[in-house]
């Protein structure tokens, strides 16, 4: 599970990051888009959840629905805003919140 997790986890952070890159260089729906795909610890919390509804509990990130639509659409308004450095700062904030994650259980 370990191995699993960390794969999860360092697919996420390279997702992140692609996101960061491409704020102000990608159309901004392009990356609102991306920003709304589910990542691999999504996937994994889905998995855990045995593909029932509240999968979003088991999420080791945010661990509940609403701060990761919350998140996700604070930085798409940035983005939308065209409030590039900010958008950043608060992507790579998710970045960082995903990197110390740690596994479940």
């Amino acid at each position: 599970m370990a191995v699993r997790w960390d794969e999860a986890r360092s697919r996420s952070i390279r997702h992140w990051r692609w996101i960061v890159d491409s704020i102000g260089r990608r159309d901004a729906m392009m990356i609102v888009d991306e920003l709304n795909d589910l990542g691999a610890l999504c996937e994994m919390a889905v998995e855990q959840a045995g593909g029932e509804e509240g999968h979003c509990r088991h999420c080791v990130v945010f661990g509940d629905a609403t701060q990761c639509v919350d998140t996700r659409l604070d930085i798409s308004a940035l983005v939308l805003a065209g409030e590039n450095d900010d958008a950043r700062a608060a992507t790579m904030a998710l970045v960082e919140r995903i990197s110390a994650a740690r596994p479940p259980g």
